[in-house]
C-alpha cells in the first residue's frame, strides 16, 4: 500500500473483512433500492464507494474481475438490463485500480474530490445503457448521487480503515512502536588525564554513537559521508559502551596526579 508522508502505519487488511464490507454494502443497496425510497436516482450506490475504495487500497486482492461480478449481482436484483451495473462497476474498478498509486498520496478530502468524476462516469454509462436499450429518464436527480458518494468517501475511509489503525499488541520480541527510552554513555576523559572536579561528565546518546554526532565538523578524522560504525565512532570520541570491547572501558585506571 503506497503511504504519503506522516501517514499513520496501518496494519495488514485482513480479507474477511473486506469481503465482509463488499456484502455488507450490496445487501445495504437491495435494502435501500426497495425500502423507503423505493429506487429514487439520487440514492447513492454503496456498493460503488466500497468497491472503488477496495480497488484504491488493496488492488491486488479487489480488482476488476470482482466489480464485474457484484455488477451483475446488482444487475439481477434490480431487474435492470443484464451487463449495465457490470459494465459500469468494471470501468469504475479499472480506472480505479490505474489510479491508486496517485490517488493515496492525498489526503482523505482531496480523495474525494478525485473519485468524484470515477462515480460521476459510472452513472453516467449506466444512463447511457439505459437509454440506448429503450429505458426511460430516471430524471436529473441522477447526477445529485455521486456527489453523495463523493462526500461519504470520508466517513466509508474512516470506517474501513478502523481495524487496521488499532494499536498493535505490546511484545517484547517485536517492539513495534514502544521504543526504549535513550540511553546516556559516559564519556571518558582523554588518555592520561581526568575531568575538573565538580564538572559534570559529559554524556552521549545511543544515537550519536550509531550515527554520529549532527555536526561531525569538530571531530577529528570525521567524513562528510558516509556512517561510521558505533565501535569506531566511540573509541574516537572516547565513550565506553558497556558490555563492549575495544572500547574505552577497558582502558585502565589513570594513575592520580604525582602517584
Amino acid at each position: 500500500m503506497i503511504m504519503r508522508p506522516g501517514q499513520q502505519l496501518l496494519l495488514p487488511a485482513n480479507p474477511v473483512f473486506i469481503w465482509f464490507t463488499l456484502l455488507a454494502a450490496l445487501l445495504l443497496n437491495m435494502l435501500m433500492s426497495s425500502g423507503v425510497w423505493g429506487r429514487a436516482a439520487w440514492v447513492p450506490d454503496l456498493l460503488a464507494i466500497t468497491l472503488v475504495f477496495w480497488n484504491v487500497h488493496q488492488p491486488l486482492r479487489i480488482g476488476v474481475g470482482v466489480a464485474f461480478f457484484f455488477g451483475l449481482a446488482m444487475d439481477v436484483q434490480q431487474g435492470a438490463l443484464l451487463g449495465q451495473h457490470a459494465l459500469a462497476y468494471t470501468v469504475l474498478g479499472f480506472f480505479a485500480v490505474s489510479m491508486h498509486r496517485r490517488l493515496l498520496w492525498f489526503g482523505v478530502p482531496t480523495q474525494a474530490v478525485q473519485v468524484l468524476p470515477l462515480l460521476m462516469s459510472a452513472h453516467v454509462l449506466q444512463l447511457v445503457v439505459r437509454m440506448i436499450a429503450g429505458g426511460t429518464f430516471p430524471g436529473w436527480d441522477i447526477f445529485a448521487a455521486p456527489f453523495i458518494e463523493a462526500a461519504l468517501w470520508p466517513v466509508v475511509s474512516v470506517l474501513l480503515l478502523a481495524p487496521q489503525r488499532r494499536a498493535p499488541e505490546p511484545d517484547d520480541n517485536r517492539p513495534i512502536g514502544r521504543l526504549p527510552p535513550p540511553r546516556r554513555l559516559r564519556r571518558l576523559p582523554p588518555r592520561g588525564r581526568r575531568w575538573p572536579a565538580g564538572k559534570a561528565e559529559p554524556t552521549a546518546s545511543w544515537g550519536q554513537v550509531a550515527f554520529g554526532p549532527l555536526d561531525a565538523s569538530h571531530c577529528c578524522g570525521a567524513r562528510s559521508s558516509g556512517v561510521r560504525a558505533p565501535a569506531r565512532f566511540a573509541r574516537s570520541e572516547g565513550l565506553a559502551i558497556p558490555g563492549h570491547r575495544g572500547t574505552g572501558s577497558a582502558r585502565p585506571p589513570v594513575p592520580p596526579p604525582g602517584g
